[in-house]
């Protein structure tokens, strides 16, 4: 797929749409419970003009071009903010890679108790106790993930050298998959970070790896295979997963090279091809590739499907 040049600003990754909602900031939870999320790709000009919303801020939303799938110039076709809007903030209008700030910690307390951030102190080693007993992969409401972690001295003050004592989660990556439609628009503060941003800015495309990073981040990528090493099956044998890689900095490809039975945890198997993967991981060189290992019960996970097309749209995979 072609990469879209179009904007160095945050994407806006879906539309809220919905027939009989105006825009009131006082009533914009009437449209959280009653909307459509929707692509650009599946965007009708005919039925939802006028009747699209920015699912962060909520004011309404055009799209570029209204009708065609790219503009003259060949760009393809995004969701952009009116004008007439531009005085109420919103994050989709700030540059990637600009740091989320608070003016003062009672205000970063009520980010996170409103569930607008989330600062995680680490990512669960082991199985937790409250399982999913769902055998659907999709499945993922009845999960719980989160545990209480200890207050953590926060950098993500306006005024440089200030730090908030914010409380934070010990977590999975597994539990940001869940509603990850709704985990985009949140900030995130990670481990060993020094900046809180969006969950869209923090997660890096597997297939731009060019090199070996000692650094953990959060990346997201392709499944194009998946094989179980070793003639007999044994969950302790290393299950070589594939992702979809550019072959870029002279390296042939990329896998998650992790034990069977990690990743059987997360229904990664020989069936997995074409689904989303996110990881928290440091790249290491294998052979004539990049892969990452050594990665928790917490540090991986699957996508849900039904997160595939808001995924292809904002990350161009």
């Amino acid at each position: 797929m072609e990469k879209d040049t179009q904007m160095s600003s945050r994407k806006i990754p879906y539309a809220m749409y919905s027939d009989n909602w105006t825009y009131s900031i006082e009533n914009y939870a009437e449209l959280l419970k009653n909307h459509e999320a929707v692509t650009s790709n599946e965007y009708i000009r005919d039925v939802m003009y006028e009747k699209i919303f920015c699912p962060k801020c909520f004011t309404p939303l055009t799209r570029t071009p209204l009708v065609e799938s790219r503009s003259r110039n060949n760009v393809l076709a995004y969701f952009k903010h009116l004008p007439s809007y531009s005085h109420i903030n919103c994050m989709y209008r700030a540059n990637k890679g600009e740091g989320l700030n608070y003016v003062n910690e009672e205000e970063a307390k009520e980010a996170v108790d409103n569930e607008q951030l989330v600062v995680i102190d680490s990512f669960m080693k082991e199985v937790p106790e409250v399982k999913n007993v769902d055998d659907d992969e999709d499945c993922y409401d009845s999960l719980i993930e989160d545990i209480d972690g200890p207050t953590t001295d926060v950098s993500i003050s306006r005024h440089t050298g200030e730090k908030f004592s914010l409380p934070s989660k010990v977590t999975s990556v597994r539990a940001i998959c869940r509603n990850f439609s709704k985990n985009l628009h949140k900030g995130y503060y990670l481990p060993n970070s020094n900046i809180a941003l969006p969950l869209s800015d923090l997660l890096n495309d597997v297939s731009d790896i060019k090199a070996e990073d000692n650094d953990s981040k959060l990346y997201i990528g392709k499944i194009t295979r998946s094989d179980h090493q070793g003639k007999e099956k044994r969950d302790n044998n290393i299950r070589m997963t594939f992702l979809s890689f550019k072959k870029g900095g002279g390296y042939a490809d990329f896998c998650i090279k992790e034990e069977h039975s990690l990743q059987a945890k997360h229904k990664i198997n020989d069936n997995s091809v074409g689904r989303y993967v996110i990881f928290y991981g440091k790249i290491e060189e294998s052979g004539v590739g990049l892969c990452v290992t050594d990665l928790s019960y917490g540090e991986l996970s699957l996508l849900p499907k039904k997160y595939n097309t808001i995924v292809q749209k904002l990350y161009d995979l």
